[in-house]
């Protein structure tokens, strides 16, 4: 959505909450105040920044609630359909209850989200009004969500035939009191008495839009993130070879049906990707929107519990210093916000990426089903060019195998005394020229190159908790550097040489097969044991 082009007030953190409301409140005065309004409901708006969880609800919700009058817009639809179907606030609940009132057409569709609502509040429901923004005791005009969608679905008429058993089922449960148990029934005796024509149910697109990233993924490819284990990746180790569903959370998130029922489902996911042989095809992660409190131990606890398993191609990560996360949230177009170091509103997220960790398609806001994304993978996987991904990636494994190879051979052949440089003479044949002299610059240089090596190696090694080749390789750098120059043996020499091509080929082994080659190993010793 265009904010600029809507002229969008230039609400702030610092902004009275009652400056707000009397803006909603005057909105009648403005020609586009749907797309106005519209623009303050985005949950990353900087309005909503600093501000705590009720706060911005109320702010949210008494936008949301004016759309009745004002009239509402399909494509500002998702945002009341995610509060019923997800959310526990009764304020919240209530208002996008009225909000859908204000469409120009009914569908059918809403009843499924409308009855999601009275889940969602059934235990939680309050007497609320939207009659003032902070009103006092006694209210006037008051309400309540379970009204608000009895409204709603009264508004629907025939268009709402789907509600009727589980009304019927509501009206006889103990639990209802007299006053709601009379406005169900009133309910029920309206939606059958509407005789007019019912909409049809595809006249009406509330499908979750997909996203396009805004910023380049050279930008993230390189950010660091921390896996439940501890260990360090950049974004683009992980991220690439294979397609990935990616979805975020936090585990301080107190609303279940969001990020507590995102890690619960990305566990059968697991599951299913496994029953249809993709478990080796697709990656799973899980990104916290909450770095600094979710730590490995406390992320690795929370997806346990919630039957998510760990792999070398399903982990569940957090940023791993403070400039990530915000480049993170915005190549994925998050619509999170903070105050402080605490998440203030945030929606259900999941996105698939494809081989080089861009994203194909992106579900947000509202609840996804793991059949649903599984169908989606076989759909990617059945029609992904495999020529352009297979060259692509055999271009990164040429300079992957030049850097971690080759360069540590030609450091290891590079002439370091008079008697190399004689021998690498003859064999292009100038054997007339017996010496040359020896330049004193030349072992500060290849010292510098082993120890350059040597360092890529120790990120590496530290990348992939494998200590293997650094040992190697730092045996072999310490043989040609102190050992090979003393004693001038060909045999210490070629054992120099020896390490540092064993450490380098170990260096360069993709993770994807480390990981293959870990866990067989691990399941022979078991066997074994």
């Amino acid at each position: 959505m265009n904010r600029k082009k809507y002229l969008v007030p230039k609400f702030d953190r610092h902004t009275i909450e009652e400056d707000i409301a009397t803006f909603v409140d005057q909105a009648d005065k403005l020609k586009n105040r749907i797309n106005v309004l519209g623009a303050l409901l985005v949950e990353s708006n900087p309005l909503y920044n600093g501000r705590g969880t009720n706060e911005v609800n109320r702010i949210q919700g008494y936008i949301l609630a004016s759309f009745e009058k004002y009239g509402f817009s399909l494509k500002l639809l998702p945002i009341a359909l995610e509060s019923l179907e997800s959310g526990m606030s009764a304020y919240m609940v209530a208002a996008s209850a009225k909000a859908i009132r204000g469409l120009k057409r009914k569908n059918p569709r809403l009843v499924h989200y409308l009855m999601a609502g009275i889940t969602n509040i059934y235990y939680r429901d309050d007497t609320i009004t939207f009659n003032t923004y902070k009103p006092k005791w006694p209210l006037e005009y008051p309400t309540s969500a379970l009204r608000e969608i009895m409204l709603t679905l009264q508004w629907l008429g025939a268009n709402a035939q789907d509600a009727i058993v589980e009304l019927e089922v509501l009206s006889v449960s103990s639990e209802i009191n007299s006053s709601n148990r009379k406005l169900i029934l009133e309910t029920i005796e309206k939606i059958k008495k509407d005789k007019s024509k019912q909409e049809h149910c595809c006249n009406v697109e509330i499908e979750s839009p997909i996203k396009v990233s805004k910023i380049d993924y050279k930008k993230i490819k390189s950010l660091k993130i921390q896996d439940q284990d501890g260990e360090i990746f950049t974004y683009g180790d992980f991220f690439t070879d294979k397609p990935t569903v990616l979805v975020f959370f936090y585990t301080r998130c107190e609303n279940h049906n969001k990020c507590s029922l995102t890690i619960n489902k990305l566990g059968k996911l697991q599951q299913l990707l496994k029953k249809f042989e993709l478990h080796q095809k697709v990656k799973t992660a899980a990104m916290s929107y909450d770095p600094i409190f979710d730590t490995p131990e406390r992320l690795k606890t929370y997806a346990l519990k919630r039957h998510v398993s760990f792999d070398y191609l399903n982990r569940i990560f957090r940023a791993r210093d403070k400039n990530s996360m915000p480049q993170i949230l915005k190549y994925f177009n998050s619509e999170v916000n903070y105050a402080g170091n605490i998440i203030n509103k945030h929606l259900i997220e999941l996105h698939i990426l494809d081989e080089f960790g861009k994203p194909i398609k992106s579900l947000v806001r509202f609840q996804w089903e793991p059949e649903d994304v599984v169908n989606s993978l076989l759909e990617y996987l059945s029609k992904k060019p495999k020529t352009s991904v297979i060259n692509t990636l055999g271009l990164q494994n040429m300079v992957g195998t030049f850097r971690n190879i080759i360069v540590p051979i030609l450091i290891v052949l590079f002439p370091k005394c008079p008697l190399c440089w004689t021998a690498y003479m003859s064999i292009f044949g100038i054997t007339s020229l017996s010496t040359i002299p020896y330049s004193p610059w030349m072992l500060p240089v290849l010292c510098g190159l082993l120890f350059i090596n040597l360092w890529f190696i120790w990120r590496r090694s530290n990348q992939i908790k494998s200590w293997i080749a650094f040992y190697l390789a730092t045996a072999g750098t310490i043989i040609l550097i102190l050992f090979g120059p003393i004693y001038m043996k060909k045999s210490i020499m070629n054992s120099g040489l020896i390490l540092l091509i064993v450490a380098a080929l170990l260096n360069s082994i993709p993770i994807n097969i480390l990981g293959k080659i870990r866990n067989t190993t691990s399941e022979n010793f078991g066997q074994n044991t």
